[in-house]
């Protein structure tokens, strides 16, 4: 008798054990998170500028050494073309958007291989500027 009631709890604990892990595999944010930790490699970035008078956008494509690279202390560090290397805190808001230092972006792509952010800065009631990263890895 105590050998079917070890059993029992073991069967028990067993499928409290895998429906925790299955909660982990279907959570949206923990396969964002997850996609979101590694180095990426910069495809180009694109500044759309959008006045009264005038929208244009201009694309500057990555060089070879640019990278941000999202670690799982909550520290992503890049590189983009001759300035320094650059540090800052980052938080996963959700599938669809992260916070980097004070600034919320939007996270259009986020797969295993591809990286698509943008973020949009008012500079005034009717002017703005929307930046968009294009990374892979």
């Amino acid at each position: 008798m105590k050998t079917l009631l070890k059993i029992t709890l073991g069967l028990m604990i067993g499928s409290v054990a895998m429906a925790s892990c299955e909660d982990d595999a279907d959570d949206p944010k923990a396969i964002a998170q997850e996609r979101l930790q590694h180095i990426w490699l910069v495809d180009s970035t694109t500044v759309r500028t959008v006045t009264t008078s005038s929208d244009d956008t201009v694309s500057t494509p990555g060089t070879g050494n640019d990278y941000v690279d999202f670690r799982s202390d909550g520290k992503v560090y890049s590189k983009f073309g001759t300035d320094e290397p650059d540090t800052a805190s980052y938080e996963l808001l959700n599938e669809s958007q992260i916070k980097i230092d004070a600034d919320t972006f939007t996270l259009q792509t986020l797969t295993n291989s591809r990286l698509i952010g943008s973020i949009k800065y008012q500079l005034n009631p009717t002017n703005y500027n929307v930046v968009t990263s294009y990374l892979r890895r």
